[in-house]
């Protein structure tokens, strides 16, 4: 199976666990996300030439919401949509495949899990809390 954002994420050497992709930049050393950005979102370096570094998948909850309506294509409803802190300075925002919204809080960590894509053979990412944490 393939990525559905090979740009994005890759499986992890302990599957389903996910990686993140990403670069560093060489004048600053500050991290970048997406791994395809043109460029460093501090300080504007070309990143071209920049490794990919792949990165745990753990983000950091400090926000979600539940969406009714979808968004874009493809994307099933309902839904909860978290905002996640990456890597210092790097948020984004994510699907969470959570079992009870209620045991989500603040700072909380998530992992990035893989799932089965619609797309065949492909797998898309998710951010789910630790098992022990729902049980």
């Amino acid at each position: 199976m393939k990525p559905s954002k090979p740009t994005l994420f890759g499986l992890s050497k302990t599957p389903p666990v996910m990686n993140l992709l990403m670069k560093r930049c060489p004048q600053c050393e500050q991290l970048s996300f997406p791994a395809n950005a043109p460029g460093c979102a501090m300080c504007g370096t070309c990143l071209a030439n920049s490794p990919i570094e792949p990165h745990s998948g753990v983000g950091i909850l400090k926000g979600f919401i539940r969406l009714n309506l979808p968004l874009t294509t493809g994307l099933q409803t309902p839904v909860l949509i978290g905002e996640l802190e990456l890597a210092p300075g790097i948020t984004r925002q994510a699907v969470l495949d959570v079992i009870d919204p209620n045991l989500l809080y603040p700072d909380q960590a998530l992992q990035a899990i893989g799932v089965p894509s619609n797309e065949p053979d492909h797998y898309d990412c998710v951010f789910r809390t630790s098992n022990k944490e729902e049980s």
